[in-house]
């Protein structure tokens, strides 16, 4: 008989001798087939027992999961057939072999049922536990591959990983904890015994239920779905690459912070800020767009133009990444459905497997195909890319390229209402740097000290509590931001946060105030008016002052026809004059004497001829108002004096009334003021404000009529030009089409059916026969009910009894701790006799127990124990010891005799002492005798 037979004989032989004892079954199984032989203890598990392929994967289950490889990379079915030796390292049960390609493989341990182990060094301990290519599983169901190791019921590992904990399971990465995940892993069992769904390398789950899908989870019930994610906490979760830290902190969005217990980070990367000083004219200071934030910020034109220069790229762009995403969303949706689907038994389940396969290589193609695309593109388009990275640096510290660093949250309801919000500070901050750092109070306060020393609100200025004063630290220059007088009022829109200066409507300019317009243009001022010269022109100014008016050599044209009447004070023009002139020279003819005709320039005239000049001028030129808008007239002292110099003022009123107030009508010429806008704008419909709405508002109308069996009526209750339409539906004709067959249908409380009707419906459903059946269906269940009732009593009674023995088992189990606390003290020769008391505890009950323990000798001990109490235990032994005889070890002679021993030890020290000096004493005689001798035969010549 073999070595390995013999080793497996002595085994079985020493398992039945213990199930003698323990009165407990045993079984041998040589099953060669499949796992071997091996020899169980207690009841043999059945196929119902164990989850095997196909089955979805539970590992909280009682039941042992099967995680053995059944099958090899081909599909071809994977042999267990043992091929034992005693160089392959055979344990005492299961399979410890190489495989068909390595007959090889050294250093396998198996133990357990259906345990297996292979390829080199692996070690499998449990039932249908198995260890692969230098891997440990200890555990029943435990799976170890690829130089990993699993430690627990049902736990799984698969290359360079670890598991620990009952379910755990790891790929290439470590699981620690009752049903802790890391890595992603199928739903069903599969067949060749790779149980993780794609390489998702160093993934870290800690606690018990921690998930980590890439990343790493720390925590009871924490999770991440995604590489790189790190989740610390209980029940924190992070659904990107993001960080959450603390209790139920999450984190919802991409690179998302979330720090403290029930913190949420969900704002997204690409948000826009708030940016001083860059209201867009509703309030806000969050611009809408990249663009927008660019001209706020001051950023360059290539930022600044960004849309409008790229606006065909941009779009482009945008199309290219949409069509890889598109393919990347769809290959992680079939990933998605072969996860949950391959190696199930369900027939529509194997079918979406199948339909998945083929839709996630189409998808992977167009993914390749549209990454290829989107390369290819950004290659040729390198402006293009330059000015996008050149637009996110320089908008980088208003805009986020990352989520958000949270430290509470927000909740919301169905309706989009606040309902909580969770706030923290965050205290001990340093003052910030760069202009992406944070900044402190510290520093808020400083910024808002120099703000209250340089500008404040309501100025020096009692009159102009309104203003604004501004004050530089340089040079203490104040820039108030006030009217002057009258004239320009200043005031503080606090809701709108603006400084709004006004213009009165009468202007008071002062003696010393004047306007001017345009360059050498008109000047009007305390001196009057001054009407500038072109440049380049050789006449002077026009001065109109006040009592005279300085034509500087221009010539006043197209003056009218003036009034040459006794009394007109009008002016006269040139086509006047000459008609004077001829009627003087007309009468200078006639008269025949050139004496008493007046020269060119008049300077012979005499006064008799001045007056009739200017009687003819005053008549011949006519100053006059003109359109109501400008007024013409002589102030007192010029018609006392009789100087024809008149002042000419602009009635704005008038004008304003004669311009009129003007519509939003096509080909209304009339003066649009901001109350015909309004009108016009307030006249639009809300919601209904576009181009085309305005445009075309009420060009047509809406046409009712009637129709089969409705009628349309107009609404009585119109209001503001709109008019409500009714459509009335004609019961009567509704009737007749449905009532025919309405005829034919039975009531439901069959008040219109007749005793004919009646009785047929009684022969169909045959009531007699239908009240027999349930008079037989009453009497079997009350036969029902009454068993029902007894075996309940039969239950109460056993609940009752096993209630009872739960009881006494409790107390066995504390007086058993009890009677395992009472040990004996060392054998002491002069004292034989020891006694012990302890106590015990088991599930809430208590127990006392004594024991008395007596050794004649030090081979032999007699003890006696017992608890304390109604459930009474008691024990009697004897132990002995078998070899060396103990009674040598321990002397019998008393402390008295020891201490005898010592003096006399001590005594023959010192006379060993005084011997060794004899000695020596002696010793040095003898070496003088012996140089005495050696002189004394030296002088003999011996």
């Amino acid at each position: 008989m073999k070595k390995g037979k013999n080793i497996k004989l002595a085994t079985k032989l020493a398992l039945a001798a213990l199930v003698g004892v323990t009165s407990l079954s045993v079984y041998t199984v040589d099953a060669a087939g499949l796992t071997g032989s091996y020899v169980g203890i207690g009841k043999e598990p059945t196929s119902t027992d164990v989850l095997d392929k196909g089955t979805e994967v539970n590992t909280a289950t009682d039941s042992i999961i099967d995680y053995r490889q059944t099958t090899n990379a081909q599909g071809a079915v994977f042999s267990r057939t043992p091929t034992n030796n005693n160089k392959n390292g055979e344990g005492v049960d299961g399979q410890s072999a190489g495989n068909k390609n390595d007959t090889n493989s050294t250093g396998n341990t198996a133990i357990g049922i259906g345990a297996y182990s292979a390829r080199n060094y692996s070690t499998a301990i449990g039932t249908y536990a198995e260890a692969i290519t230098g891997s440990t599983a200890v555990g029943s169901g435990a799976y170890a591959g690829d130089k990993s190791s699993s430690f627990g019921k049902n736990t799984y590992t698969k290359t360079n990983a670890v598991s620990l904990g009952n379910g755990a399971r790891s790929s290439q990465g470590v699981a620690i904890g009752s049903g802790a995940s890391a890595g992603l892993f199928y739903k069903y069992l599969q067949s060749d015994g790779s149980q993780n769904y794609n390489v998702i390398n160093y993934s870290m789950a800690i606690g018990n239920d921690a998930t980590a899908v890439g990343g790493i989870a720390i925590g009871a019930n924490s999770s991440t779905s995604s590489v790189y994610g790190v989740a610390l906490g209980q029940s924190a979760k992070v659904a990107y690459s993001g960080v959450a830290l603390g209790t139920d902190a999450n984190v919802k969005v991409s690179t998302g912070v979330a720090l403290g217990t029930s913190s949420i980070a969900d704002r997204r990367s690409n948000t826009i800020g708030y940016v001083p000083f860059a209201d867009d004219g509703n309030g806000s200071y969050v611009p809408a767009s990249a663009e927008a934030l660019a001209g706020a910020i001051s950023a360059s034109d290539v930022s600044k133009d960004f849309a409008t220069t790229y606006a065909s790229q941009i779009t482009k762009f945008n199309e290219l990444n949409a069509a890889y995403y598109a393919a990347a969303d769809e290959v992680d949706k079939q990933d998605e459905t072969i996860r949950n689907t391959k190696g199930s038994t369900i027939a529509s389940e194997q079918e979406a497997y199948a339909a998945a396969v083929t839709a996630k290589a189409k998808a992977q193609a167009d993914a390749v195909a549209a990454t290829n695309a989107l390369n290819a593109w950004t290659k040729a388009n390198q402006d293009f890319t330059a000015a996008l990275g050149q637009q996110r640096t320089e908008l980088g510290v208003f805009k986020s390229t990352g989520g958000a660093v949270s430290v509470g949250a927000t909740t919301y309801s169905s309706d989009g209402r606040v309902t909580s919000i969770l706030t923290r500070q965050i205290t001990n901050v340093a003052a910030g740097t760069t202009d992406t750092d944070a900044v402190n109070v510290a520093q808020l306060k400083r910024v808002a000290n120099a703000t209250i020393s340089n500008i404040t609100v309501g100025a020096d200025k009692a009159s102009t509590a309104d203003g604004l004063a501004i004050t530089s630290d340089a040079d203490k220059t104040r820039i108030d931001i006030v009217g002057a007088n009258d004239n320009i009022t200043t005031s503080v829109d606090a809701d709108k946060r603006l400084i709004q200066v006004g213009l009165s409507n009468t202007l008071d300019l002062s003696d010393a105030g004047s306007i001017t317009f345009g360059e050498n243009g008109t000047t009007l001022n305390n001196s009057g008016l001054t009407i500038g010269a072109p440049s380049g022109s050789k006449t002077s100014n026009i001065i109109i002052q006040s009592g005279n008016v300085n034509m500087g050599g221009n010539i006043i044209k197209n003056v009218g026809n003036g009034s040459v009447v006794e009394g007109s004070t009008d002016a006269v023009n040139g086509g006047q004059l000459y008609d004077v002139q001829k009627q003087i020279n007309d009468i200078a003819g006639e008269n025949g004497s050139l004496s008493q005709k007046a020269n060119t320039n008049l300077d012979n005239l005499n006064e008799a001829g001045k007056k009739v000049i200017t009687d003819a001028a005053q008549k011949a030129v006519t100053v006059k108002n003109g359109d109501n808008f400008i007024k013409v007239g002589l102030n007192e002292e010029q018609q006392k004096s009789g100087v024809n110099q008149y002042d000419v003022s602009l009635d704005k009123d008038a004008l304003r009334d004669a311009l009129g107030t003007g519509t939003n009508t096509a080909g209304d010429k009339n003066l649009i003021t901001g109350d015909t806008l309004n009108q016009a704008i307030n006249s639009v419909v809300t919601g209904q404000a576009s181009d085309t709405h305005i445009t075309n508002v009420a060009k047509e109308n809406i046409k009712l009529a009637d129709g089969n069996n409705t009628t349309v009526r107009t609404v009585s209750d119109v209001k503001d030009g709109a008019i409500t339409y009714a459509v009335d539906v004609s019961d009567d004709a509704i009737k007749n089409a449905v009532k025919p067959e309405l005829d034919q249908k039975a009531n439901i409380d069959g008040s219109n059916l007749s005793t004919e009707n009646i009785n047929n419906w009684k022969n169909t459903l045959g009531v007699t026969n239908v009240n027999q059946s349930v008079t037989e269906v009453t009497n079997r269940v009350d036969s029902l009910e009454t068993n029902v009732s007894n075996l309940n009593d039969s239950v109460s009674n056993l609940n009752g009894r096993v209630n009872s023995l739960n009881d006494r088992v409790d107390k066995v189990g504390a007086g058993a701790a009890a009677l395992a606390g009472l040990h004996p003290l060392e054998f002491n020769p002069q004292d034989k006799f020891s006694a012990a008391a302890s106590l015990g505890s088991y599930k809430g009950d208590s127990a006392a127990a004594i024991g008395a323990f007596y050794r004649p000798n030090a081979d032999t001990m007699f003890s006696v124990a017992s608890t304390l109490g109604d459930e009474t235990m008691f024990n009697v032994g004897v132990s002995l010891k078998f070899g060396q005889k103990g009674d040598a070890i321990y002397r019998t002679g008393t402390t008295v005799d020891v201490s005898g021993l010592q003096n006399e030890v001590s005594d023959l020290k010192a006379q060993n002492k005084g011997l060794a000096d004899t000695v020596a004493q002696q010793q040095t005689e003898l070496e003088q005798q012996r140089a005495l001798i050696q002189q004394l035969m030296a002088k003999v010549g011996m």
